[in-house]
């Protein structure tokens, strides 16, 4: 009867631990896409900011023209940047509380089967 409750508890683990590992897969997953899709945005908003200042560069007619609006356009694309990063560390903050919050409740679901 003792290695019949020890297979059956080893058998619940083993259950948690792929539960588990499911999980962790998905948080990776949903973790990657977020990142992905945020980098995108930010090389989509350059790659519009260098489109934008090339047209208008066509407009410009004098060097001083043309360096006032290369100004204008590196600060614009500077403090958005800026703001990327800022969101990007708060993001990043979120992403580990909820890897933090999956050891926890992965190490509280593995410690209750083992008990």
């Amino acid at each position: 009867m003792n290695a019949e409750k020890n297979f059956d508890m080893t058998k619940e683990m083993g259950g948690k631990a792929m539960e588990n590992v499911h999980k962790l897969a998905e948080l990776n997953m949903e973790t990657l896409k977020e990142i992905i899709s945020s980098q995108m945005e930010t090389v989509e908003f350059v790659m519009d900011q260098a489109k934008r200042q090339m047209e208008l560069a066509t407009k410009v007619k004098d060097f001083k023209g043309l360096k006032d609006l290369q100004a204008t356009v590196a600060k614009e694309t500077g403090d958005r940047l800026m703001d990327d990063a800022k969101k990007g560390m708060e993001r990043m903050s979120g992403i580990r509380d909820k890897y933090v919050t999956f050891v926890k409740e992965a190490t509280s679901s593995l410690k209750s089967s083992a008990n």
